[in-house]
């Protein structure tokens, strides 16, 4: 859900999965243990956005 926080990234809005990053949720996962899968894949703007939030906030 968009609500406008200053760390979201919008997904492209014609994508399988629609909605927003929030690139200030970083979380540590395992993949195996929690049964993961792949979903889809995104833009190039949008992972070098989320990279260019990610790294405003590690300074």
């Amino acid at each position: 859900m968009v609500k406008g926080y200053p760390f979201e990234v919008g997904l492209p809005p014609d994508g399988r999965i629609t909605g927003v990053v929030l690139a200030d949720q970083i979380r540590n996962l395992d993949w195996k243990a929690r049964r993961a899968q792949f979903e889809c894949e995104t833009t190039d703007g949008v992972v070098q956005e989320v990279i260019g939030k990610v790294g405003a906030l590690l300074g």
